[in-house]
């Protein structure tokens, strides 16, 4: 559902910078908390130094993916990638 502001835009063709304006300064404040919850489950994941090798492993993957395959593959890839490396790690 369109809010009625977003159509009356649409129909007139005309830009408003108000509402751009507003937009972004929303926006900001969500991007920063997003961000910060991100990095918290991240600290919260982490145990030493030993997981640098399957987070490596698993954000080489993701990103290569990412660039070689359409779609969203790289998620999957990179997370697989990095829980195979993570779990052999810790087989021994």
């Amino acid at each position: 559902m369109i809010p009625l502001h977003i159509k009356q835009l649409e129909r007139s063709g005309k830009r408003d910078t108000a509402f751009l304006l507003g937009s972004g300064v929303m926006m900001v404040p969500a991007w920063m908390f997003s961000t910060a919850v991100f990095v918290a489950l991240l600290a919260g994941f982490w145990k030493g130094k030993g997981d640098l090798l399957p987070w490596g492993i698993a954000a080489v993957v993701a990103v290569a993916s990412a660039h070689l395959l359409p779609g969203k593959w790289y998620i999957l890839l990179g997370a697989l990638a990095g829980s195979i490396v993570g779990g052999l790690r810790n087989a021994d």
